[in-house]
């Protein structure tokens, strides 16, 4: 299994990195859109960006029970976790935090009535 994930290693990196990100802007594009704050926008990046490493492994043997489930665990923990946590979290507050500058939206809850 080793030489399968060392095989593949650049195409695991590439896709578990824009899949993250491109969950964070789903999660941002929600947020938004469900007039939450920006607490709330923040959070939600983080959990769609974190998606793929919470319900895919646990998922994927009874979907797919001819799957590589180390292939997946891999790209979960191995790449997308470490990846979030260190980088991603930190982005996702300058980039929320600049949004709501730049709209001049209340930081609290702007859509409530």
């Amino acid at each position: 299994q080793f030489s399968l994930i060392k095989k593949q290693l650049k195409e695991i990196v590439v896709c578990s990195i824009s899949l993250s990100l491109i969950g964070a802007f789903f999660g941002l594009l929600s947020g938004l859109l469900f007039g939450l704050s920006l607490g709330g926008v923040i959070l939600l990046m983080v959990l769609a960006a974190s998606a793929s490493y919470i319900a895919v492994p646990a998922s994927l043997k009874q979907s797919y029970p001819q799957s590589n489930v180390p292939l997946a665990l891999s790209h979960s923990l191995g790449v997308t976790f470490p990846f979030n946590i260190f980088f991603c979290i930190y982005a996702y507050i300058y980039i929320a935090t600049w949004i709501f500058d730049y709209f001049n939206l209340d930081k609290a809850v702007y859509f409530c009535s």
